[in-house]
């Protein structure tokens, strides 16, 4: 699924900052 791989991605930047 590419959203699940976006939301994945996103959180892991929001975690970062």
């Amino acid at each position: 699924m590419l959203i699940v791989a976006v939301v994945a991605v996103a959180g892991t930047q929001l975690g970062w900052w």
